[in-house]
């Protein structure tokens, strides 16, 4: 009966935390548009500088938005503004551990993004 019981505890103390790993934001993202604008899913910061990937074989651009209530309101980074020419453009951006954020990229033609919360 004590086995059983134990057995039982561990099966719960797991399934709480798989369940809260999976409410967890992720902390990489990737983005790709074709003649138009996209935006990625969203990250969650980590209290320290993530990284920001842009590609494109034409002029591309793209900014980095945040929320730190959960994901009810978004705001737009307008002061950091990425632009490449037929390249790649990668800057590191501090993401707090409190707010999520995406990245929203647009292109004359193809462009690829990358964010993630890590360096």
């Amino acid at each position: 009966m004590k086995a059983k019981v134990l057995t039982l505890g561990i099966a719960a103390i797991l399934s709480a935390f798989s369940t809260t790993s999976a409410l967890a934001a992720p902390t990489e993202a990737t983005v790709t548009a074709n003649r138009t604008a996209a935006t990625s899913d969203p990250i969650q910061g980590q209290h320290k500088y993530g990284r920001v990937t842009i590609t494109s074989n034409s002029l591309a651009g793209g900014h980095i938005s945040s929320s730190c209530d959960g994901g009810k309101t978004w705001k737009a980074d307008t002061i950091n503004v990425f632009e490449v020419d037929n390249g790649t453009f990668t800057t590191n951006y501090y993401m707090d551990g409190a707010c999520l954020y995406k990245l929203t990229v647009g292109a004359e033609y193809y462009v690829k993004g990358y964010i993630r919360s890590y360096d």
